[in-house]
């Protein structure tokens, strides 16, 4: 990825939050990154933990419900994220030992059902970057 996405990536997620009136709960850990989707956004904390925040339709905040939260929720389940990356309507973690999480519609791996708990991409442990498109993800792998 280039530096060029990353602030795209906060700009959209920033205008989200802006948009919906999202604020951080007082005495969470800092924000690290910031995913954006097409209607949600998603940040990963310095903690290793997810918050998700806007459209729910599809399962991409990783909670079982459906609808839209203008507050960040925190995402079950994900407390180890090392990078976040967001699609159109799902989201991806991947933690530190290369292993990924995916949630919403369609997930890698995930035969395109919905899936609003992340949910372990079979077969994959050893990820070093991910990237999300519209329907789509890619990870780069160690070797």
């Amino acid at each position: 990825m280039t530096a060029g996405h990353g602030v795209v990536t906060a700009l959209l997620g920033a205008l989200v939050t802006m948009l919906l009136g999202a604020t951080a709960p007082a005495g969470a850990a800092p924000v690290r990154q910031v995913a954006a989707g097409g209607w949600h956004s998603c940040a990963r904390r310095a903690d290793g933990r997810v918050v998700c925040w806007g459209a729910a339709y599809d399962g991409q905040l990783g909670s079982d419900g459906r609808g839209a939260n203008r507050a960040p929720a925190l995402v079950p389940g994900v407390g180890d994220a090392v990078q976040i990356a967001a699609g159109m309507t799902h989201t991806c973690a991947r933690r530190g030992d290369g292993t990924v999480l995916c949630w919403g519609q369609p997930g890698p791996g995930q035969d395109a059902a919905v899936t609003t708990r992340p949910t372990l991409v079979a077969g994959l442990n050893d990820a070093v970057e991910l990237a999300g498109g519209g329907t789509h993800f890619c990870a780069r792998r160690r070797d």
